[in-house]
């Protein structure tokens, strides 16, 4: 966890979403002018903030399009 923010009058927890999946944590990389981006999700009632690098692009899928991911790659 990177910590927490103010988001819109709320407290928004916020994960590190590299550092979740393997990679430098952000808190180790230079930032510039020591912001995050942040990916804000909304899932369940709930929200969270994904701190990552850099976003250099973004994709809308269709669920039915989904396939789960094989087991060895799990």
């Amino acid at each position: 966890m990177l910590g927490v923010c103010n988001w819109r009058g709320e407290v928004l927890w916020l994960a590190d979403l590299g550092h979740c999946l393997g990679f430098e944590p952000l808190y180790t990389q230079s930032l510039r002018k020591g912001q995050v981006n942040t990916i804000i999700v909304h899932n369940n009632g709930q929200t969270l903030g994904l701190g990552v690098e850099q976003v250099n692009e973004m994709l809308w899928c269709d669920r039915a399009q989904i396939q789960p991911a094989p087991m060895q790659h799990l």
